[in-house]
């Protein structure tokens, strides 16, 4: 009966470092906090009514809720370690900064009636933890620029977390000035190391501090950069390439640039820079251009002011107009009565374009036979033939050779011929005749993967074609076994921007170490275009009509007679129906034509005809003309009857 008045509280205890601390005219080298609940199931227990608890020396309660409780229910009470060590350190007038360290933790309760109050201690579990109070107090700082000279402006940016919203920022510089606000900025007179410190607060009074070394230095002496772009480039010998010398000002540098340049290898290149002397203030260029022979040049520029001096460095790649053999693959090994084959590429050099002549010849001359195929290619960008060779027993060097006017490119083939099978192998081939692809279109063209003396694995295959094609294959890998072949297709697409003319596509198998290379020469050609106004017959459009006719002349022919035929017909037909009167009275007559014979002399009696002609309008006939009706009567002596006909035309 009766209502129960208690607390429920958590008490901690701390020591404080370097005691003893004096407050008050009293020592303490320790403190205690305590937390506690009120107003449980709505009674309130007011400060003071510790009943049989004495908290002896606390500094104050600090209040929390848990709602209402119940009979058998589990709760938990939490407390803020630092910041009822702070709270307790400021009520003491002590530093709040002292670091605390706790002691020990108490827990229990008071209150009136506590005799009939059952808590089961044994059931309540504790830990320690930052738990759901504010997160302690602190500061962090960032500076721009990192590295500032003497009489540089300083900005500093300060940021704080945990406590209680507002804070408040505090700076001391290290060289005896100070600041406030979250940013601030300052100038150090002198060169040196300093330790700025932020010092942060928030609404509770907390405080923290946090600190790092500026280091200034002496400003740099006014000074000048120098760079060149490009850097490297490729050009064709003969030709003159160039790059651009910026030279800039820094920290108000303001005077005259001398500019000179150094060619590696000393000779083949020749070069000039424009102009060789600058009037600096801010930035300027100067343009080093070079020509020679082909070859790879690095030319050193060198810019200097006074006791200022700065450099940089242009690689000139000098490349000869020609073109290149290169035979893949380079060592064939073939059995006696067995075709061994390299395929030739044969790829331009700086803008090449020309038909080269190719021509093979054998060491030792005699023993071994060799075939290129074709003979001759057209470059745009590469090319491609198939040396093919058979033979005696032994080993051969095959020379491939190139020539287009008083150019000449060549290169080795190893031929070996043995009487037993060499090591297994594979090949890879493609046709040997260019594919022709409008830009724009794509076409498909057969690659054989075969076994080659008893190979036997897995290739794998990759498509390459030169810029402006794209190429896919229909198998990435393919599986050979002993004497087997399989064919896969390779799709090459001309781009709609690609340049006519020739290009190459090429599938290349490997197998560990064993690689092979066909190659499938293309032709780009625009695309077709129908007639415009002012285009020749045969062009466009027109050419198109006349290969269809061409292609069919027969059906043609067969349409213009039958036309011929039904015109004949028509007329015919449309002539008979005209007929004069005098030819239908003609015909009659000899219709009904008849010879009496006597006793005595012969007489021919001739048929007495009667004829009428009559015109009626034709109603109702759907050719929506008019017919004529003659009605004719004969009067036939010799047999006794008369004869009629009718004819009607329309």
């Amino acid at each position: 009966s009766g209502s129960y008045r208690y607390h429920i509280y958590i008490a901690l205890y701390y020591w404080l470092p370097n005691g003893p601390l004096t407050s008050g005219g009293s020592t303490y080298q320790c403190l205690d906090t305590q937390v506690r609940v009120e107003n449980i199931n709505g009674v309130f227990s007011p400060v003071g009514s510790t009943g049989t608890y004495n908290p002896g020396d606390s500094f104050g309660w600090d209040q929390i809720t848990i709602g209402s409780v119940s009979v058998g229910g589990t709760y938990t009470l939490t407390a803020d370690v630092q910041q009822q060590c702070q709270s307790d350190l400021a009520a003491w007038g002590l530093p709040t900064n002292t670091p605390c360290q706790l002691a020990g933790i108490e827990i229990g309760v008071e209150g009136y009636q506590f005799s009939l109050l059952n808590v089961y201690w044994t059931s309540v579990s504790l830990s320690t933890g930052t738990g759901g109070g504010p997160t302690p107090l602190s500061g962090s700082f960032s500076f721009s620029p990192t590295s500032p000279t003497v009489s540089q402006t300083v900005t500093f940016t300060g940021s704080a977390a945990g406590g209680v919203s507002p804070y408040g920022y505090s700076w001391s510089y290290g060289d005896g000035s100070t600041g406030s606000g979250q940013t601030a900025s300052h100038a150090y007179a002198a060169a040196g190391s300093y330790i700025v410190k932020l010092t942060v607060s928030d609404s509770a009074g907390h405080t923290s501090t946090t600190s790092q070394t500026v280091a200034v230095t002496l400003p740099l002496p006014p000074d000048f950069s120098m760079a060149a772009s490009p850097t490297s480039l490729t050009v064709q010998a003969g030709s003159s390439g160039s790059s651009t010398i910026q030279l800039s000002s820094i920290d108000g540098f303001s005077g005259t640039v001398l500019l000179t340049s150094t060619v590696s290898p000393s000779s083949g290149l020749t070069c000039t820079l424009i102009p060789t002397s600058i009037i600096l203030s801010a930035s300027s260029t100067s343009l080093l251009s070079c020509n020679g022979s082909a070859g790879t040049y690095a030319v050193a520029v060198r810019s200097t002011s006074g006791s200022l001096s700065h450099s940089a460095t242009v690689t000139f790649n000098l490349v000869a107009i020609g073109f290149s053999i290169n035979p893949s693959p380079t060592s064939v090994a073939a059995a006696t009565g067995v075709l061994g084959t390299s395929t030739v590429m044969v790829s331009s050099i700086g803008g090449f374009t020309g038909t080269v002549a190719l021509a093979s010849s054998v060491s030792p001359s005699t023993g071994l036979s060799c075939s290129l195929n074709p003979t001759s290619v057209t470059l745009g960008t590469s090319g491609i033939s198939t040396l093919s060779c058979n033979g005696a027993v032994g080993t051969y060097t095959v020379t491939v050779t190139g020539t287009s006017g008083s150019r000449t490119s060549s290169n080795t083939v190893t031929f070996t011929v043995s009487t037993t099978n060499p090591v297994p192998d594979f090949s890879v081939s493609a046709p040997s005749t260019p594919l022709t692809i409008q830009t724009g279109q794509s076409e498909a063209a057969d690659i054989t993967v075969e076994s080659v003396y008893g190979f036997s694995g897995l290739v794998s295959l990759t498509a390459y074609g030169d810029p402006g094609l794209n190429v896919s294959l229909s198998l990435d890998n393919v599986m050979l076994s002993p004497g087997s072949s399989t064919t896969l297709v390779i799709t090459i697409g001309v781009l709609a921007n690609a340049a006519t003319g020739s290009h190459a596509a090429s599938v290349g198998g490997s197998h560990g170490s064993m690689t092979h290379l066909a190659s499938l020469p293309v032709q780009a050609t625009a695309p077709q275009q129908p007639n415009l106004p002012g285009q020749q017959p045969g062009q466009g459009l027109v050419s198109q009509i006349s290969q269809v006719v061409k292609s069919n002349l027969w059906l043609l022919m067969l349409g213009i007679l039958s036309g011929f035929i039904l015109t004949l017909t028509i007329f015919y037909r449309r002539a008979r129906s005209h007929l004069s009167e005098a030819q239908v009275m003609r015909h009659l007559m000899q219709r009904a034509g008849d010879v009496q014979r006597s006793n005595g002399p012969t007489h021919w009696i001739q048929p007495r005809a009667h004829y009428n002609r009559s015109r009626e309008t034709s109603e109702g006939i759907d050719r929506g003309g008019s017919y004529d009706t003659w009605n004719s009567s004969i009067n036939d002596r010799t047999s006794g009857h008369l004869a009629r006909r009718r004819r009607t035309s329309y």
